[in-house]
């Protein structure tokens, strides 16, 4: 018998819902998504640390807004969406490991994630691409 999509989606809530007390005794936000589901499950679980002002950590943001300067984009353009080919897109991270691809989106009507290259991105949002010096 394998583990289903559905099952595994159901297993993570549970797990996720299961957690939520013992997030709040240690001061953490726990988060069940991805993993594998097939002949077995495996679970991604993802815990944040939650501030004194009771605001969850957001590496992701912190990295968008470190790195987005270098590719023409500003911390406020994590969240925005942009169309390409028809289909809507939504900005949710950089990876500046991958500099053809650095922009991570996600499709909206699905949440299906996609890699772009800055220039798609920054055309997509109207904005203008940064400014390199270049060497005398």
């Amino acid at each position: 018998m394998n583990v289903t999509r559905q099952q595994h989606t159901m297993i993570s809530s549970r797990i996720e819902s299961a957690l939520a007390d013992l997030g709040k005794e240690l001061g953490f936000q726990f988060t069940a998504a991805g993993g594998q589901y097939g002949l077995e499950a495996f679970i991604k679980i993802a815990a944040r640390p939650i501030d004194a002002n009771g605001k969850v950590a957001d590496p992701e943001a912190d990295n968008f807004a470190l790195f987005c300067g270098t590719y023409g984009l500003k911390p406020t353009d994590r969240g925005r969406t942009f169309a390409s080919n028809g289909i809507r897109y939504e900005v949710v991270g950089i990876a500046p490991s991958r500099p053809k691809f650095p922009i991570s989106c996600k499709r909206v009507h699905d949440g299906k994630g996609f890699k772009f290259p800055a220039a798609n991105v920054l055309n997509g949002l109207a904005l203008e691409p940064p400014v390199v010096a270049r060497a005398a």
